[in-house]
Parts: structure tokens; C-alpha cells; sequence
């Protein structure tokens, strides 16, 4: 029977730096955000070029008394509120007696 024999470390370098990268692979709603914005003022400047006008400050966010404002985070939105009948019978369950559950237990037992 051959003896354990561990990973040469260049081996193990690699792995490490390959799953340090993986983990900041993905991106974050803000930078989606941030590059969708920095795409429409791109295009606003483009606009005012082929125009030749300089219209007065373009903003892409709304106003503070825009009825589109949002006052929330963009970034970190809050959770949206789950409807009433829902959220009773999340927290009492089906009220009927005969309701059948989402998994019956007569069903899987037999197989055990």
C-alpha cells in the first residue's frame, strides 16, 4: 500500500490564488448600476455632440421632489412585503382540516 504523499506546493499556490480570483468573480448590483449609468451619460454626451447644444444639467437619478424618486439604497434594496394571506397562513398554517400538506407522510413512509 503506497503512504500518503501531499500535493507539491506550486500545486496547492495555484489552487489557492484560482479560488481567491473565483470568489471576487462576481459582481455586485452597484457596479451594474454604476456602469448602466455611466452607459446613459455616455449617451447624453453623445446626443448633445450631434446636436451641438449643451442642454442644462442632465441627471439620470430623479429629484428629490420627482414622484419617481426612491428613497431607499439602490444598491440594497428593502425585502418587499409578502400579502396577507400569505404571510397567515406562514404563520398559522391551513386553517381546514382536510387540507393536505405539501409532503404527506403516508406517502415516503411506506418506502422506509
Amino acid at each position: 500500500m503506497r503512504g500518503y504523499r501531499p500535493l507539491p506546493l506550486p500545486y496547492v499556490v495555484c489552487f489557492l490564488v484560482l479560488l481567491v480570483f473565483a470568489g471576487g468573480a462576481g459582481c455586485a448590483r452597484s457596479v451594474y448600476r454604476q456602469q448602466a449609468d455611466h452607459d446613459a451619460y455616455n449617451l447624453i454626451e453623445l446626443q448633445e455632440q450631434r446636436l451641438g447644444e449643451k442642454p442644462d444639467e442632465w441627471e439620470i437619478d430623479p429629484g428629490v421632489d420627482s414622484r419617481l424618486n426612491d428613497a431607499t439604497d439602490p444598491d440594497h434594496p428593502p425585502m418587499p412585503q409578502d400579502d396577507p394571506i400569505s404571510h397567515e397562513l406562514m404563520r398559522t398554517g391551513p386553517r381546514d382540516p382536510n387540507a393536505q400538506s405539501a409532503a404527506p407522510v403516508e406517502r415516503w413512509e411506506r418506502w422506509i
